[in-house]
């Protein structure tokens, strides 16, 4: 700091009472401080040379401050130069008039608690909001409706209005919307662009039904009118009902799609699928059938457990029907004279020349070859039996052969040695039976055969037929297949 002395007295200076020294003029680089008191009388001047032009200050008090002020900042400087048009004398704020400076020269500009901080650096002060940091001085409500922006009005607010059912509802710092009129277990739906629509609670075993151009309203309905179509086609889309219980701690959770009707006399509970028009299919229990739980087919849109084809069914009891399952019986109705054997052992294709049944005609047999035809669709596993009855043999020791020949390779065979010891020529001579269960292909064939092989040849006579056994009506010498899984 930098200073200069300047003797003798201003005659314009207003000199005080009891003046003991006339005022003297300092001149230095800073304004004055309350410090600055110890080496000066009252009536002395300060020129701040800092400044363009020079500020004037003049020592008005000495006097020791009041607590809690410092006691030793004690000087009083009054400025005296005359103030340009850009000095500022007063602030003035939006409320509460003018503010002047305090004794000390200084006015304070201080923000409101929690919204505005202002903060000093040199000689600048900046007012910053509190919080977000970012002030709204705008609204921009939806694109084309009323006016936009929404400007606060003069007092600095903006009014936030519900229309309709919706309402705005204010609280300290916080605004809510909210609908009004509700009614608890109400259904709420649309009406225009004002207001929405309360409609009456619906009573148990209700749903809301729509109707066009109204609005939709709570209805009761019988079986028949519950018709959920979904009529647009969309590639690789799933349609689909679920009914999902997520709950793992219990085994009472359960999920459940229940089908009832009323009683004994009434229609059948089941379920309907369909391929468009071609083929359905119905699953359920018959009523009619002492609700025998059955699996039907049609080539239609519709079917029932009581109409169209049965594929299964299953009584109460468990006694379970397949009525479809591929299944075929064929017997021997002609006598096969002098079947030959020999010490070669060839086997006999045996030809029944009489098919009993075809289930469904299922199996293709031909009746010239004895070949049976598993069908296309056929593969699993079959049951197969053959019995054969001999009316007559010759008086050798021999051993017989029974075979089942599939796709032309002989693969299950069953034997017998023979030594009647006389010739037998009676009806009921002896009987042979093969029964095996196997696994078949579709399209696979299938035959029986048998063999004689003795020391002596040839062996007539080997296999023959009965008109009639005691029990009346029936041929002996028969075969079946039957599938069975």
């Amino acid at each position: 700091m930098t200073s200069s002395y300047f003797p003798g007295r201003n005659p314009l200076n207003y000199q005080g009472t009891n003046v003991t020294n006339p005022p003297q003029q300092y001149s230095f680089d800073r304004a004055p401080t309350p410090y600055d008191w110890e080496t000066f009388n009252i009536g002395d001047e300060w020129r701040d040379s800092s400044t363009t032009p020079n500020d004037w200050y003049k020592l008005c008090s000495k006097a020791r401050q009041a607590p809690p002020a410092d006691a030793n900042a004690r000087a009083v400087w009054r400025p005296i130069t005359a103030k340009s048009q850009n000095d500022l004398s007063t602030l003035t704020g939006n409320s509460g008039g003018a503010i002047s400076p305090d004794s000390t020269g200084t006015i304070n500009v201080v923000g409101a608690s929690g919204q505005i901080n202002v903060a000093g650096s040199g000689n600048t002060l900046t007012l910053s909001l509190t919080g977000g940091g970012t002030a709204i001085d705008s609204l921009l409500p939806d694109p084309g409706s009323g006016t936009s922006p929404v400007v606060p009005n003069g007092s600095g607010s903006v009014t936030m209005s519900g229309s309709g059912s919706i309402q705005s509802v204010g609280g300290t710092n916080q605004l809510t919307y909210e609908l009004t009129g509700l009614t608890n277990h109400a259904v709420l739906v649309g009406a225009g662009t004002s207001t929405i629509t309360k409609l009456a609670v619906g009573a148990t075993g209700t749903i809301l039904v729509g109707s066009t151009g109204a609005d939709p309203a709570f209805a009761s309905f019988a079986e028949a009118d519950f018709a959920f179509t979904q009529s647009s086609a969309a590639s690789a889309t799933n349609r689909k009902i679920e009914v999902l219980n997520a709950d793992t701690t219990s085994s009472a959770s359960n999920a459940q799609i229940i089908a009832k009707v009323g009683g004994t006399s009434s229609g059948d509970p089941y379920f309907l699928t369909s391929v468009a028009s071609s083929r359905s299919y119905a699953w359920g229990p018959d009523v009619s059938s002492s609700n025998t739980m059955k699996l039907t087919t049609n080539n239609s849109a519709s079917v029932s457990p009581r109409t169209g084809t049965l594929l299964s069914s299953m009584t109460p009891s468990g006694i379970q029907t397949l009525p479809l399952q591929p299944s075929i019986k064929v017997y021997l109705k002609v006598s096969l004279p002098n079947v030959t054997g020999g010490s070669s052992g060839a086997f006999y294709q045996i030809v029944f020349d009489e098919i009993d049944y075809n289930q469904g005609s299922a199996f293709s047999y031909n009746t010239s070859t004895g070949l049976f035809t598993v069908p296309s669709n056929g593969t699993g596993i079959y049951l197969l039996s053959c019995n054969l009855n001999f009316s007559s043999v010759q008086t050798v020791t021999a051993d017989t052969g029974f075979n089942i020949v599939v796709n032309g390779s002989s693969k299950y065979k069953t034997g017998l040695r023979l030594n009647p010891g006389t010739a037998r020529s009676n009806v009921n001579a002896f009987g042979l039976n093969l029964m095996d269960q196997i696994q078949l292909n579709a399209n696979d064939t299938v035959a029986f055969s048998v063999n004689l092989q003795s020391s002596t040849s040839p062996v007539a006579n080997y296999i023959g037929l009965i008109g009639s056994d005691v029990s009346g009506g029936s041929y002996v010498t028969v075969a079946t297949i039957t599938k069975i899984a």
